[in-house]
C-alpha cells in the first residue's frame, strides 16, 4: 500500500534518529524530503526521482545519518521493481548488503533488506517468497518499532486477501491495534481501506457499508488528509451497487487514485461479480503476459478456477441458446414444449453435476501438482541465490587482481605481485570447494548406502585425521586425538566417507575457535553395539535454537561468514548411508561438540 508505506517513510523522516530531528530545522532538507517523497509516489519520472535521491543520499551522508541514508537506498529498489526492472532491484540489494557487511552496527539494516526483498517479490507475484522476507522482517523488528511493524502487516494482508481471508484479517486487526494505538486518524484510514478491500473480495457487503461510513466519516474531518484510498473504496461502493461500468472507469482512470498493482484484481472481481468470466480469463492472460517467469506458477490456481467458470459459463450459455431454439420450433402444443423443456433441464442438470465432479476432481490433482512446483521453484530459487552469493566475491576479488596484473600501465611491486597471485590462489580454491560440496551433495543424495568392507586401525586413523587438520590450523590451536580403546582396535566401515565426516568437523571446530582447544575422540560401546566418534572444541558454540537447523541445506547462523552452508548437511547425509547418525550435544556449553554415532559391523 502506497499510501501507507508514504505515511510511515515520512515518520521515520521525522523522528527515526537524533539526527532527522535536526534535519527538521533544515528549510532546505524539508523541502527537498517532500520532493523526494512526490516523485516517489507519482513513480513516472525516473529520471527526475534518481536525481532526487541522489540529493538525498548526499546530504545523509554529509550529516552521518546512515538509518535513513539506507532506507532511502532501500526505496530506490522499490522504486525500481514498481517499474518492472526486477533484475537491477535485486543488484541494488546486493550492493547495499555488500556496503552494509562493512558497517559497525550492520544486524541493524538486516531488517530493512528482508522488507525490500519481501516488497521486490510481492510485486513481481512470487508470494511465497514475499511473505518469508515479510515474516523474517518482522521477527527483527524491535517491540517498540510499530511504524515498521504496520508496513509489514499491511503487505501481509495484502497477500492473503483472496486466498486466505482469515489469515488476512488477522493480519489486518494487527494493523489495526497499532493504528488505533498511535492515535494517528490517517494510519486508521489505511486500515479501513484493507478492510473494505478485505470485505470487497469476499463479497461482504453488509460488512463493507460499515467500513464505507467510518472511511469516509474520517476523511470529512479531516479535510487536510490527501484522497489516498478515496478512489478505491466509491470503485468498491459502485461495484457493490451493480453500477460496474462506473465503477471500471473509476479503476481504468490514468490518474494514480487507484495503485497500479490493485487494478487488475479489482477488475477480475468485478468481472466476477458481473458474471462475465471470459472478461476474467482475459484479464488474468493479460497479467501472465506482463510478469516474468516468476509469476507462472503463482497464477496458475486462479487460472484455473476462472477457467472452469468459463467452462460452465459457455455450457450455460449454450444450453440457453438450445432452449430458446427448441421453444421457437416447438409449436404443436403447450404440453410437448414443457415436457421437452422439463426433459432437457434435467438432463443438463445431471450433466453439469457430472461436469462439476469431473472438475473438483481435476483441481484437486492440479493443487498437489502446483504445490510440487512452487516447492520446487522455492529450492531453486534458494539455491540459484546461495550460490551467487558465495561465488561473486571471489570471482571480483580474482577479476580484479588478474585486471590490474596485467595492466601495463600500473607498476606493481614484486611484494605486491606475489600478494595478488596468493589471494588469486586463495579465491580460486574458495570456488572449487564451493563447486567440490555442490557435487558431493549430488552425489551422496543419489546414493542409498556406502558398501563398508574397509578394516579401519582407530588409533593410526585419528592420528591421520588430526595431521590432515594441522596443516589448516598452523599451530593455533591444540590438536589432541582421546581413544578410549586399544591400540590395535578396529573398525569395519567405509573409511573415505568416514574421512570426510570427520575432516568437515574438524575443519569447522578450527574455523569456529579462536584459542584453546579441538579434541577427536572415540568410544565403542559394546553393549548397544555402537562406536561413537567425538569433536568438541572451545569455540563459540551453536545457539540451542539452531543446534537442529544447521544441518538444512545452505543454513547459517551467522549470514555474513564465509561459507556456503552445505558442509554440515553433507556429514548428516553420509553419516546416513553409512547406517549412522550426527547430532550436536545440547549438554555441553563450553563451545560445541558433535557426536557421530555408527553401528559396529
Amino acid at each position: 500500500m502506497r499510501n501507507l508505506l508514504l505515511l510511515i517513510i515520512l515518520s521515520l523522516c521525522g523522528s527515526i534518529t537524533t539526527q532527522a530531528s535536526h534535519h527538521s530545522q533544515d528549510t532546505a532538507y524539508v523541502k527537498m524530503t517532500l520532493h523526494y517523497f512526490d516523485l516517489y509516489q507519482k513513480g513516472k519520472d525516473e529520471k527526475a526521482y534518481y536525481n532526487a535521491a541522489k540529493q538525498m543520499k548526499d546530504y545523509l551522508l554529509d550529516h552521518n545519518d546512515k538509518e535513513l541514508y539506507y532506507t532511502i537506498r532501500s526505496q530506490e529498489v522499490i522504486f525500481d521493481a514498481n517499474l518492472g526492472k526486477t533484475y537491477r532491484a535485486l543488484q541494488k540489494v546486493n550492493t547495499i548488503l555488500k556496503d552494509i557487511e562493512q558497517e559497525k552496527n550492520k544486524d541493524s539494516y538486516v531488517q530493512l533488506i528482508d522488507y525490500t526483498l519481501g516488497s521486490i517479490y510481492h510485486l513481481r507475484g512470487n508470494y511465497r517468497l514475499a511473505e518469508y522476507y515479510y515474516k523474517k522482517a518482522n521477527e527483527k523488528c524491535a517491540p517498540t518499532d510499530s511504524t515498521s511493524r504496520m508496513d509489514i502487516y499491511s503487505q501481509m494482508a495484502e497477500l492473503k486477501l483472496v486466498g486466505s481471508p482469515k489469515e488476512a484479517d488477522q493480519w489486518i486487526e494487527k494493523l489495526g491495534d497499532l493504528t488505533r494505538a498511535s492515535h494517528n486518524p490517517e494510519y486508521h484510514k489505511a486500515y479501513l481501506m484493507l478492510k473494505g478491500k478485505l470485505y470487497f473480495y469476499h463479497k461482504d457487503r453488509w460488512s463493507f457499508d460499515k467500513i464505507y461510513r467510518d472511511f469516509f466519516s474520517i476523511q470529512r474531518k479531516h479535510p487536510e488528509f490527501d484522497n489516498g484510498g478515496v478512489a478505491l473504496m466509491k470503485a468498491m461502493d459502485l461495484a457493490f451497487s451493480g453500477d460496474y461500468q462506473s465503477a471500471l472507469q473509476l479503476i481504468n482512470a490514468d490518474n494514480n487514485e487507484i495503485e497500479t498493482i490493485d487494478k487488475p484484481g479489482l477488475r477480475i472481481q468485478i468481472y466476477k461479480m458481473m458474471d462475465r468470466y471470459d472478461l476474467a480469463l482475459d484479464e488474468f492472460r493479460k497479467i501472465k503476459m506482463r510478469r516474468d517467469s516468476l509469476d507462472t506458477d503463482m497464477l496458475f490456481d486462479s487460472m484455473s478456477e476462472i477457467d472452469t467458470q468459463m467452462s460452465i459459463y459457455n455450457r450455460t450459455k449454450h444450453m440457453a441458446d438450445k432452449n430458446r431454439k427448441m421453444l421457437t420450433a416447438s409449436l404443436f402444443t403447450i404440453c410437448v414444449m414443457l415436457t421437452l423443456a422439463l426433459i432437457s433441464i434435467i438432463y443438463h442438470h445431471l450433466m453439469r453435476r457430472r461436469y462439476q465432479k469431473t472438475i473438483e476432481q481435476k483441481n484437486r490433482e492440479l493443487s498437489v501438482a502446483l504445490e510440487q512446483a512452487t516447492e520446487s521453484d522455492r529450492m531453486k530459487t534458494a539455491f540459484i541465490e546461495h550460490v551467487s552469493h558465495e561465488i561473486r566475491t571471489p570471482l571480483n576479488i580474482i577479476t580484479g587482481y588478474v585486471q590490474l596484473i596485467g595492466n601495463p600501465e600500473y607498476e606493481i611491486s614484486p611484494e605486491e605481485h606475489t600478494e595478488m597471485v596468493n589471494s588469486i590462489n586463495e579465491n580460486s580454491n574458495m570456488i572449487t570447494t564451493i563447486f567440490n560440496e555442490l557435487l558431493d551433495i549430488a552425489q551422496y543424495s543419489s546414493n542409498k548406502k556406502f558398501v563398508c568392507e574397509d578394516m579401519v586401525n582407530v588409533g593410526s586413523f585419528l592420528k591421520t585425521i588430526i595431521g590432515d587438520a594441522e596443516e589448516k590450523n598452523k599451530g593455533r590451536l591444540q590438536l589432541i586425538a582421546e581413544n578410549t580403546e586399544p591400540d590395535d582396535f578396529t573398525i569395519k566401515t567405509n573409511k573415505i566417507a568416514l574421512c570426510r565426516v570427520l575432516s568437515q568437523l574438524m575443519d569447522n571446530a578450527i574455523k569456529f575457535t579462536k584459542s584453546g582447544s579441538v579434541t577427536l575422540g572415540f568410544h565403542a560401546d559394546k553393549a548397544s553395539k555402537t562406536l561413537q566418534f567425538t569433536v568438541t572444541d572451545t569455540g563459540i558454540g551453536i545457539p540451542l535454537a539452531h543446534q537442529e537447523k544447521v544441518f538444512d541445506r545452505f543454513y547459517k547462523v551467522d549470514m555474513f561468514k564465509q561459507g556456503f552452508g552445505l558442509g554440515l548437511p553433507i556429514c548428516r547425509k553420509v553419516s546416513e548411508l553409512l547406517g549412522g547418525t550426527i547430532v550436536v550435544d545440547k549438554d555441553y556449553v563450553g563451545g560445541a561438540r558433535f557426536i557421530l554415532t555408527l553401528p559396529m559391523l
